[in-house]
């Protein structure tokens, strides 16, 4: 695991380095996919949505005829709770290039049936 902070300075010389055009030519589909995944979550841009997901989850609830604030206060299920403290483990034992792409593309393709409503 190592250093964070030696992580972090790492991987942001591999991403800033000017090095072979092989490793730009990697490095950039990764940055753009990573990019492309915040600008519609946190601004829901690429959908057109023009709002964040979570507001978008607190809007559908209220369409259905669950208050907001019941939203909010709701207590997690086991599962979005493992979730949950999988993205705080990465975020605090991985490179943060890592941690980037793991919460904001991998958490996204986890789909299971698991995962359901209590």
């Amino acid at each position: 695991m190592g250093d964070p902070a030696l992580h972090r300075q790492q991987g942001a010389q591999t991403l800033t380095s000017s090095g072979s055009s092989t490793r730009s030519a990697t490095i950039f589909p990764a940055r753009k996919a990573i990019v492309e995944n915040l600008i519609e979550e946190e601004l829901g841009r690429v959908s057109g949505a023009n709002r964040s997901h979570p507001e978008l989850y607190l809007e559908f609830g209220e369409a259905i005829g669950i208050p907001r604030a019941e939203l909010l206060s709701a207590t997690m299920t086991a599962d979005a709770t493992a979730m949950m403290h999988w993205m705080y483990w990465l975020a605090e034992s991985k490179p943060w290039y890592v941690t980037l792409a793991g919460i904001s593309l991998g958490s996204e393709l986890f789909n299971t049936p698991t995962l359901t409503f209590a």
